[in-house]
């Protein structure tokens, strides 16, 4: 660790060592019980970590671990990571409970973290105008060899779990945008319909991409390009070969997976989507959850391949405007990545995701599975 680094906190400096800095955090150890403690108490305000004589911004109070000292401050709309939510949720459970004292520091309770809100307005009305205006698309290739193992079926829980959380937080972190904080998000007009989905699929990959550290391990995201002189009756096969081939679906569930997604094309129509720039693209982050197992074991691990698509706005027109044999050019960005499931991690935070999901969503877990339910396709591929 490297000397010569403190955390400013209204005006007064104090000693720490910088440890890492994660790109939406930054951890140091504090040198001091002054500084230590300072940094973890009080209401949420704006400080900095200086080191190598270059200031960084952060939010105050941190996020602290009392074994190591090492507090986490996160930077200005960072996102919190699953740790930090359940830490920060936990003490403020253990804050409320009769005859508990809590002693010495302790973290803010704002559950988002940021500017003190301990929850958000209305989680369950992003919820279903996502249904309405579909920003995401989740699907579960069911293994043909899932059976009754009870740690398979844990798994399944463990994805479907994680899944709303992703979609709960997602709709927090939309409230954040200064244009929603107030009112919340319209969708009655075209161009409103539109902005809600390209803002809440780019907060559902934040949440997914930096919010999930410890759970979910990120492979490498590859940019890719699908380019087509097509119809619209092809483009559909055409999409889903491109995206769902490598899961071994048959024929009966991509005709499943067509209907998904003829369902979300004729939803975003419906709402007549329509953009004030001309620059901007119509955002779909596309998650398909499957097992796999681990090589030389019959062990099975929970995998995700995130699809963040950037489908060019003429394109888009065209595509739902043209008959079924007309042909036009369909032009589409996105990237392609891999995460894999920390099972350990998810079994440790079941409890603590479950109360936060229901604390936010102020209805049970059950009710949010439904509400946002991913797609359960059966593949002919083994784990």
């Amino acid at each position: 660790m490297a000397n010569n680094c403190f955390v400013t906190d209204a005006g007064h400096q104090w000693p720490a060592h910088f440890v890492a800095d994660t790109g939406s955090t930054i951890i140091v150890t504090m040198a001091g019980d002054n500084g230590f403690n300072a940094v973890c108490n009080g209401a949420p305000r704006a400080g900095s970590v200086t080191w190598n004589n270059a200031a960084h911004n952060v939010r105050l109070p941190g996020a602290w671990d009392p074994r190591t000292r090492q507090v986490t401050l996160r930077k200005p709309n960072a996102v919190l990571t699953l740790f930090e939510v359940s830490h920060r949720f936990a003490w403020s459970k253990l804050a409320s409970h009769p005859g508990v004292r809590l002693l010495g520091a302790k973290p803010a309770m704002g559950l988002l973290g940021a500017d003190g809100d301990a929850a958000v307005p209305n989680i369950l009305d992003v919820l279903n105008k996502a249904k309405k205006a579909p920003s995401s698309t989740s699907v579960l290739a069911v293994p043909a060899d899932l059976g009754s193992d009870a740690s398979d079926s844990d798994k399944i829980t463990d994805i479907m779990l994680l899944d709303s959380y992703i979609s709960v937080m997602a709709s927090a972190l939309l409230y954040k945008d200064p244009e929603y904080a107030k009112n919340g998000p319209d969708i009655t007009t075209p161009e409103g319909a539109s902005k809600f989905t390209r803002k809440l699929a780019n907060c559902r990959l934040r949440v997914m991409t930096q919010g999930l550290g410890g759970v979910l391990s990120l492979g490498d995201s590859s940019a890719q390009t699908f380019t087509k002189s097509t119809t619209s009756a092809d483009l559909h096969l055409s999409f889903l070969t491109n995206f769902f081939s490598d899961f071994g679906f048959n024929s009966a569930s991509m005709k499943q997976l067509d209907q998904i997604m003829t369902n979300i094309v004729k939803s975003l129509s419906d709402l007549q989507a329509s953009w004030s720039d001309t620059s901007q693209s119509l955002d779909h982050m596309i998650s398909v959850y499957f097992l796999e197992k681990v090589m030389g074991s019959e062990v099975k691990i929970a995998k995700i391949r995130l699809f963040f698509l950037h489908v060019d706005q003429k394109s888009w027109t065209l595509s739902i405007g043209k008959s079924s044999v007309a042909h036009f050019d369909f032009h589409m960005n996105y990237s392609d990545q891999i995460a894999t499931m920390n099972h350990e991690t998810m079994k440790d935070l079941r409890p603590i995701i479950k109360e936060y999901v229901e604390a936010q969503a102020k209805t049970s877990l059950e009710d949010v599975n439904k509400l946002v339910a991913m797609a359960a396709v059966q593949s002919d591929k083994t784990a």
